[in-house]
């Protein structure tokens, strides 16, 4: 993920669904071009914290809590400044923005039902910029079935080439969908 974000051009924008406490989020910003925007989608419904997930990314990262709340997100992420945005919705909410510019990465990780990503592979790769870039986290993850599927299917009904980049710290992957 961080070489992708690497690749975006000067002046680019990602855009990440479902930011949870920002670890990916910190991995995109830190990694792309300072003059990078990086906007993070995540209706942080439940906004409480759960001890068993801050224990098991307090390794990756390190002293930043890792609470389930907009509020800790927005404190691991506070070092990029006004080049990350913290927006609470979920993705269909936010695709008016798409008609000021189109995005150079998506990340999605947000809702993982085939019927809500096959919407959003639609959606984000129709507003994705030229040499433009997808990242689907999870993929091939035993729980999301239906999100592989739709995948699958999109990659083979757009004639995409689907790169697969395993993960070493679970037995998901990463779907690259490359424009």
């Amino acid at each position: 993920m961080a070489d992708y974000a690497a690749r975006v051009p000067e002046n680019g924008w990602i855009v990440e669904v479902g930011t949870f406490c920002g670890r990916s989020a910190f991995v995109l910003a830190a990694n792309s071009d300072p003059s990078v925007k990086v906007t993070c989608i995540d209706p942080w419904w439940f906004d409480h914290g759960d001890r068993y997930v801050a224990e098991h990314y307090q390794n990756t990262l390190g002293n930043r809590d890792c609470y389930y709340s907009l509020e800790n997100c927005s404190k691991n992420l506070a070092q990029f400044g006004d080049r990350v945005e913290l927006i609470k919705a979920t993705s269909p909410y936010f695709h008016p923005r798409f008609t000021e510019q189109k995005a150079d990465m998506f990340f999605i990780d947000g809702d993982h039902s085939g019927e809500v990503v096959k919407k959003e592979l639609k959606l984000y790769y129709n507003n994705l910029a030229e040499n433009g870039t997808i990242v689907v986290d999870d993929y091939q993850h035993y729980k999301y079935a239906g999100m592989t599927r739709e995948v699958q299917n999109f990659v083979l009904s757009y004639g995409i080439e689907l790169n697969i980049l395993k993960q070493s710290e679970n037995d998901s992957h990463l779907a690259v969908i490359e424009k």
